[in-house]
């Protein structure tokens, strides 16, 4: 009886390629090189996912909200829980790096200088960053946080339209499905170009370069598990 064979999930898939990365690495050197451009594909691909699916995601989310003054006390809410938990996130970060410095740790042979320091932006222009004038331009930027606020604002605009909003909600939720799709489509792709991307690290930078790797994901390892545990478990009890 023939017996069938258990595909492999996306992650070990991706753990395979990770291994085999490193050991092209190791083994050709620089010369692996050349396959660079199928891991930059691969991060072109994730990039080229990420706007669409949050500004669909938050419009949705927003849009079907039925109650305006539920709408204005979740979001409250949710902003304060946002603040707290992101402020949590950065103490627990830069705490970590400061105990274990895991960037003190890494090689190259970029050379180094004198490092120019940027002037600090004011709180008025940081806010007034977030409205954006061009919302596709700040798609096109990767500015998050003018996503979000036009997303936001769509989807109050939406709300206040009331059954004039159903076409254009029929259309954000195929969308976001396709969008959604489509990551999936692409996360096929990712143990190539894992590979590809430990390849050109590994033979770049050699075998000396895995340690403070290591180092870097075990601190960002213990700041997840700090943030989940500690500060959403929290907020749940």
């Amino acid at each position: 009886m023939n017996k069938e064979r258990k595909k492999l999930s996306s992650s070990t898939k991706m753990l395979i390629g990770l291994v085999l990365g490193i050991l092209a690495g190791l083994v050709f050197g620089e010369k692996v090189r050349i396959i660079k451009p199928f891991g930059t594909l691969f991060i072109n691909l994730l990039k080229m996912c990420m706007i669409p699916i949050i500004f669909t995601s938050i419009t949705l989310a927003v849009s079907q909200v039925k109650d305006f003054k539920q709408f204005g006390r979740i979001g409250g809410k949710m902003l304060a829980m946002f603040m707290v938990t992101t402020t949590l996130a950065a103490i627990a970060g830069t705490t970590l790096g400061k105990l274990i410095k895991p960037g003190s740790r890494f090689i190259g042979n970029a050379a180094i200088g004198e490092v120019a320091v940027a002037e600090t932006p004011s709180v008025a222009n940081v806010l007034l960053s977030i409205v954006p004038t061009n919302p596709i331009k700040a798609m096109a930027n990767d500015s998050l946080l003018a996503v979000i606020f036009f997303a936001i604002m769509l989807g109050v605009s939406l709300i206040l339209i009331e059954e004039k909003k159903d076409p254009a909600v029929n259309v954000l939720n195929s969308l976001f499905e396709a969008f959604m799709t489509m990551v999936k489509i692409c996360l096929k792709y990712a143990p190539i170009g894992v590979f590809a991307l430990m390849a050109d690290l590994t033979g770049t930078l050699g075998i000396e370069v895995l340690k403070p790797l290591a180092y870097f994901f075990t601190a960002e390892y213990i700041a997840m598990l700090f943030q989940i545990i500690v500060v959403y478990g929290a907020l749940l009890f």
